[in-house]
């Protein structure tokens, strides 16, 4: 969570948050209040704000945060390192298959982070991915106590059509686009010298990307019975954003 005078940037893992904070630290015309890395927002949030988040495909963040741990960086690496389950990272298309199995089952929450094996006592690990808790982990005030209320898929859309957060969203696969429409739009006001933010958006490379270790390989492929997993259980995500 980056959060200003006026406006509250919630900020996603491997959605180009990193980019989006430097920019707004670099041209915003506000206070900065308070830098929270990837937290969320509390009971003590200003509801008069305005709030926007970055979201990306589920797939392609389960890549990013593979292709991290192939580097070995990571609390996710970390765990799995700790766990004597390093031989998920070595950047195949079958031991990226295995990660993604083990990762996308509910029984493996606790090694994700994040408070996702507890809440609700570990029944919204049980009704949907790690992608989509984190994305509304940080979209819902106390998500956490939110969350825990919900039994089915009706309650957790309920939910965040009455309590959620922001009102624009980023998408990760129109990057520049979104951002200087955020920039030249809702933020205009906010923002000291907007051609040279929206040059920055356009032209700057992102910051602290995974190399990739899909790119360049036509054969890295999903199992067809993961591309069916991964929608089960990103269905939030899938639904929402039209992915």
């Amino acid at each position: 969570m980056h959060e200003f005078e006026s406006f509250v940037y919630l900020d996603i893992e491997k959605t180009g948050s990193s980019f989006i904070s430097q920019l707004l630290r670099k041209y915003s015309a506000e206070k900065e209040i308070r830098r929270d890395h990837h937290e969320p927002m509390n009971l003590l949030y200003d509801p008069s704000k305005f709030y926007f988040i970055s979201v990306r495909h589920p797939l392609d963040c389960y890549l990013s945060l593979y292709s991290f741990g192939c580097g070995y960086d990571g609390k996710l690496w970390q765990r799995l390192e700790k766990a004597n389950l390093g031989k998920f990272y070595k950047g195949t298309t079958e031991s990226f298959n295995n990660w993604l199995n083990f990762v996308l089952r509910p029984r493996n929450a606790a090694m994700l982070g994040d408070g996702y094996n507890r809440v609700g006592r570990g029944r919204i690990a049980e009704l949907m991915g790690f992608q989509s808790y984190r994305y509304l982990r940080l979209a819902l005030p106390t998500c956490e106590r939110l969350l825990a209320k919900c039994e089915t898929r009706d309650d957790v859309r309920a939910v965040y059509t009455e309590r959620k957060l922001p009102t624009f969203v980023i998408r990760y696969e129109n990057f520049a686009d979104d951002l200087c429409a955020l920039l030249s739009g809702p933020l205009r006001n906010s923002i000291a010298d907007l051609d040279a933010a929206l040059e920055h958006a356009r032209s700057q490379k992102r910051t602290n990307a995974s190399h990739r270790v899909d790119k360049g390989r036509p054969d890295f492929a999903l199992r067809e019975r993961l591309q069916s997993e991964i929608r089960r259980r990103e269905w939030f995500l899938y639904e929402t954003f039209g992915y």
